[in-house]
Protein backbone atom coordinates (compact mmCIF):
# COMPACT_ATOMS: atom_id res chain seq x y z
CA UNK A 1 0.00 0.00 0.00
CA UNK A 2 1.59 3.17 -1.17
CA UNK A 3 1.40 6.56 0.91
CA UNK A 4 -1.20 8.01 -1.57
CA UNK A 5 -3.66 5.03 -0.30
CA UNK A 6 -3.06 5.01 3.48
CA UNK A 7 -3.73 8.75 3.11
CA UNK A 8 -6.62 8.36 1.15
CA UNK A 9 -8.10 5.72 3.33
CA UNK A 10 -6.93 7.69 6.27
CA UNK A 11 -9.09 10.69 5.43
CA UNK A 12 -11.96 8.88 4.71
CA UNK A 13 -11.98 6.96 7.86
CA UNK A 14 -11.58 10.53 9.33
CA UNK A 15 -14.43 12.14 7.70
CA UNK A 16 -17.09 9.13 7.84
CA UNK A 17 -16.03 6.71 10.46
CA UNK A 18 -15.97 9.57 13.53
CA UNK A 19 -19.38 10.45 14.56
CA UNK A 20 -20.25 13.93 13.26
CA UNK A 21 -18.71 17.20 14.93
CA UNK A 22 -16.28 15.50 16.77
CA UNK A 23 -13.12 17.93 17.37
CA UNK A 24 -11.15 15.74 19.15
CA UNK A 25 -7.20 16.19 19.07
CA UNK A 26 -5.12 13.82 18.83
CA UNK A 27 -1.50 12.72 20.09
CA UNK A 28 0.69 12.35 16.56
CA UNK A 29 4.34 11.66 17.50
CA UNK A 30 3.88 13.28 20.41
CA UNK A 31 2.65 16.89 19.21
CA UNK A 32 -1.49 17.07 19.48
CA UNK A 33 -2.88 17.13 16.19
CA UNK A 34 -6.65 18.26 15.84
CA UNK A 35 -9.04 16.06 13.47
CA UNK A 36 -9.73 18.93 11.14
CA UNK A 37 -6.48 19.86 10.86
CA UNK A 38 -5.00 16.37 9.86
CA UNK A 39 -8.37 16.23 7.11
CA UNK A 40 -6.89 19.24 5.91
CA UNK A 41 -3.35 18.13 5.40
CA UNK A 42 -4.34 15.10 4.50
CA UNK A 43 -6.58 16.23 1.75
CA UNK A 44 -4.13 19.28 0.66
CA UNK A 45 -1.39 16.21 0.13
CA UNK A 46 -3.66 14.27 -2.12
CA UNK A 47 -4.65 17.61 -4.12
CA UNK A 48 -0.43 18.17 -4.60
CA UNK A 49 -0.77 14.22 -5.92
CA UNK A 50 -3.52 14.42 -7.92
CA UNK A 51 -2.06 17.40 -9.75
CA UNK A 52 1.45 15.55 -10.33
CA UNK A 53 0.38 13.39 -13.31
CA UNK A 54 -1.16 15.71 -15.29
CA UNK A 55 1.91 18.28 -14.86
CA UNK A 56 4.39 15.26 -15.60
CA UNK A 57 2.79 15.02 -18.85
CA UNK A 58 2.73 18.12 -19.91
CA UNK A 59 6.58 18.78 -18.77
CA UNK A 60 6.99 15.44 -21.09
CA UNK A 61 5.17 16.80 -23.99
CA UNK A 62 7.15 20.17 -23.56
CA UNK A 63 10.49 18.39 -23.82
CA UNK A 64 9.17 16.40 -26.83
CA UNK A 65 8.26 19.26 -28.14
CA UNK A 66 11.55 21.01 -27.91
CA UNK A 67 13.60 18.24 -29.29
CA UNK A 68 11.32 18.37 -32.03
CA UNK A 69 11.84 22.03 -33.04
CA UNK A 70 16.06 22.32 -32.41
CA UNK A 71 17.08 20.60 -35.09
CA UNK A 72 14.88 22.95 -37.51
CA UNK A 73 15.37 25.78 -35.65
CA UNK A 74 19.37 25.54 -35.72
CA UNK A 75 19.59 25.26 -39.29
CA UNK A 76 17.27 28.22 -39.41
CA UNK A 77 19.77 30.18 -36.89
CA UNK A 78 22.90 29.29 -39.09
CA UNK A 79 21.17 30.00 -42.26
CA UNK A 80 20.37 33.51 -40.94
CA UNK A 81 23.54 34.07 -39.86
CA UNK A 82 24.83 32.87 -43.59
CA UNK A 83 22.51 35.21 -45.18
CA UNK A 84 23.14 38.36 -42.81
CA UNK A 85 26.95 38.06 -43.05
CA UNK A 86 26.38 38.11 -46.90
CA UNK A 87 24.07 40.74 -46.72
CA UNK A 88 26.12 42.92 -44.94
CA UNK A 89 29.81 41.66 -45.50
CA UNK A 90 32.12 39.54 -43.43
CA UNK A 91 33.64 41.55 -40.09
CA UNK A 92 30.40 44.36 -40.87
CA UNK A 93 29.58 45.87 -36.59
CA UNK A 94 26.03 46.23 -38.29
CA UNK A 95 25.87 42.24 -37.54
CA UNK A 96 26.11 42.43 -33.44
CA UNK A 97 22.83 43.82 -33.45
CA UNK A 98 21.21 40.48 -34.65
CA UNK A 99 23.81 38.80 -32.38
CA UNK A 100 26.02 37.45 -35.21
CA UNK A 101 29.29 37.27 -34.81
CA UNK A 102 31.11 39.25 -37.62
CA UNK A 103 32.87 35.92 -38.80
CA UNK A 104 36.00 37.26 -38.94
CA UNK A 105 38.94 35.63 -36.27
CA UNK A 106 41.90 38.07 -35.14
CA UNK A 107 45.25 36.34 -35.17
CA UNK A 108 47.44 35.97 -32.15
CA UNK A 109 50.13 38.56 -31.36
CA UNK A 110 53.76 37.90 -31.81
CA UNK A 111 53.48 38.18 -27.70
CA UNK A 112 50.77 35.50 -26.75
CA UNK A 113 52.67 33.38 -29.35
CA UNK A 114 55.94 33.22 -27.31
CA UNK A 115 53.78 33.08 -24.34
CA UNK A 116 52.43 29.80 -25.42
CA UNK A 117 55.28 28.42 -26.75
CA UNK A 118 57.04 28.96 -23.17
CA UNK A 119 54.44 27.47 -21.47
CA UNK A 120 54.83 24.27 -23.75
CA UNK A 121 58.35 23.74 -23.11
CA UNK A 122 58.07 24.35 -19.88
CA UNK A 123 55.31 21.51 -19.70
CA UNK A 124 57.53 18.89 -21.70
CA UNK A 125 60.75 20.23 -19.36
CA UNK A 126 58.03 19.31 -16.15
CA UNK A 127 56.64 16.27 -17.53
CA UNK A 128 59.97 14.66 -19.32
CA UNK A 129 58.08 13.90 -22.51
CA UNK A 130 59.73 13.82 -25.68
CA UNK A 131 59.43 14.01 -29.13
CA UNK A 132 60.00 11.79 -32.42
CA UNK A 133 62.73 12.34 -33.25
CA UNK A 134 64.44 13.17 -29.46
CA UNK A 135 63.11 9.66 -28.05
CA UNK A 136 65.23 8.09 -31.23
CA UNK A 137 68.39 10.13 -30.03
CA UNK A 138 67.80 7.81 -26.40
CA UNK A 139 69.67 4.73 -26.09
CA UNK A 140 70.28 2.60 -23.26
CA UNK A 141 74.05 0.58 -22.37
CA UNK A 142 73.25 -2.56 -21.58
CA UNK A 143 74.56 -3.61 -17.92
CA UNK A 144 78.05 -4.23 -17.04
CA UNK A 145 78.70 -7.50 -15.27
CA UNK A 146 78.18 -11.02 -15.64
CA UNK A 147 75.38 -12.35 -17.54
CA UNK A 148 72.52 -13.78 -15.69
CA UNK A 149 69.93 -16.65 -16.80
CA UNK A 150 66.05 -16.56 -16.94
CA UNK A 151 65.75 -16.90 -13.25
CA UNK A 152 67.93 -14.13 -12.48
CA UNK A 153 70.74 -16.55 -10.88
CA UNK A 154 73.55 -15.53 -12.95
CA UNK A 155 73.84 -19.79 -13.89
Amino acid sequence: MTLTDKATALLSGLQKGLPAGTTATLLVNGQPVTVKNAIATLSGYLTVVAAVGPAAVAYHQAVQSVKSQTKQVQQLVTGLSQALRYLFGKGSPELAQFGVSSGVTSKPSVATKAQAIGKTLATRAVRHTLGKKQRLKVTATPPSGPATGSNGSGQ
